[in-house]
Parts: structure tokens; C-alpha cells; sequence
């Protein structure tokens, strides 16, 4: 019996530790995660404009809903990927970035995010030509290295927001003074 009476508040004590970070009271995300897979898109290069990179959007949308209700900047962002890097002539993709300049995304919400995970990989595959990496995706300024392997293997990128935001600025940077940020993105949850 004195098992019993300990147990039931641990019990619920769990239960309700269960939504912390779910949106609801102390959370301050969306409560639900907004997946946008890009694996059906068929393009492979073309340059987005706000209108189609907000299309992209809607249509990626995995069971129809999204929070995302706007795209108000896109700089060198591509439906797909033409020539060149480890993903070439793929659609299927979003690709950031060109050999000259880097890539830049700013979406607008219908509520705050607390949290993006993006599923991505560098331009190229680690290779005796490129032994190391050097570029970077940032959301909102928290800039990453991006995932890097002789595969090609793709990795998430979690990050989790200073502050709640219902606007999202990701963009790519490189290391290297003289060099631009380039990366192929597969999918995009924000919660």
C-alpha cells in the first residue's frame, strides 16, 4: 500500500512532465511540428522567387498543414540542384548557395517556433579534394557546421531558438574569407 501512494504522484507527475516544451504553458513553440519534406519537388536548379518558394512550401507540407504563411526573401536558393556538389542534377531538394554567394531564406509564421530541425548535407562529399568542410547553416544567427562524410550521408540540425520567433531568417555562410556557403536541404520540421 505505501508503494501504491508514492508511485500515483510519480505517476502523474511524469505524465505531465510529458508536455513541457509542447507549446502549452512554459513551452513557447508551436505545439506541434510543422514537417516540410521536399522530396517531391522536381525541379533540379531552378532559382526561387518568394511566390514559389512559398508554393514549395504548401506543396511539401506533410499532412497538409503548415505554419509557415509567407516567404518574404529568397537570395540563391534553388528548387533542386543543377550542376556540381554532392547532390548534382537532384531534384527532390532545396539547395542554399552558389560558388559566388550565399544562400538566404526568411519565412514568416502564423505562431512562434521554438525549435527547427533541418535535414541537410554540405555541397561536397569529404574527398582528397575537400578533406574538410567549412560550410555553415544558421537559423536566426545560431550558425552550424553542416553534416560532412565520404557518403554523402544526410544529418539534422537542431536548433533550438534564444526566443520564440515567427520569423525565420536561414541562411548559409562559409568559413573560409574568400568563399560562399553552399548546402542541400531535405526537409525542414518547426515546432
Amino acid at each position: 500500500m505505501k508503494k501504491s501512494l508514492f508511485l500515483i504522484p510519480l505517476m502523474a507527475f511524469l505524465l505531465c512532465g510529458c508536455n513541457e516544451g509542447a507549446g502549452g504553458e512554459g513551452g513557447g513553440g508551436t505545439g506541434t511540428a510543422h514537417r516540410y519534406d521536399f522530396s517531391t519537388l522536381t525541379a533540379k536548379g531552378t532559382a526561387f522567387k518568394t511566390e514559389s518558394a512559398y508554393s514549395a512550401f504548401l506543396s511539401s507540407a506533410v499532412n497538409g498543414a503548415s505554419i509557415v504563411t509567407g516567404v518574404t526573401e529568397v537570395t540563391n536558393v534553388y528548387d533542386g540542384a543543377g550542376e556540381g556538389g554532392a547532390y548534382g542534377n537532384t531534384a527532390g531538394l532545396v539547395k542554399f548557395g552558389k560558388s559566388k554567394a550565399n544562400g538566404k531564406l526568411v519565412l514568416t509564421l502564423a505562431s512562434n517556433a521554438k525549435k527547427v530541425t533541418i535535414n541537410c548535407f554540405d555541397f561536397y562529399t569529404k574527398s582528397e579534394a575537400y578533406p574538410t568542410n567549412s560550410n555553415y547553416l544558421s537559423v536566426n544567427g545560431d550558425s552550424k557546421l553542416l553534416p560532412y562524410a565520404e557518403t554523402a550521408g544526410k544529418g539534422d540540425l537542431v536548433y533550438n531558438l534564444a526566443s520564440p520567433s515567427s520569423t525565420l531568417t536561414i541562411e548559409t555562410s562559409n568559413s573560409v574569407a574568400d568563399k560562399f556557403g553552399r548546402c542541400f536541404v531535405f526537409s525542414i520540421t518547426i515546432e
